[in-house]
């Protein structure tokens, strides 16, 4: 009855330059894996321990949000 298109569905087949990552460690194309997200942003100098303490505070206080 409803449907959640996220901004990859409708990309993946309608954009002539859209590019899949080959596998979950690809550092190259439009989906990438949080793995390989940590561990670029980890060799571009960003702090990625107290990134993660963030990341999981944010989700603790959505979830009490709730």
């Amino acid at each position: 009855m409803f449907i959640h298109l996220t901004n990859y569905a409708i990309n993946k087949d309608n954009s002539d330059k859209f590019k899949s990552a080959k596998n979950a460690l690809d550092d190259e194309g439009h989906k990438r894996s949080f793995v390989t997200v940590i561990n670029r942003l980890r060799n571009e100098g960003v702090d990625v321990d107290k990134l993660i303490v963030e990341i999981k505070d944010i989700i603790v206080k959505t979830m009490l949000s709730i």
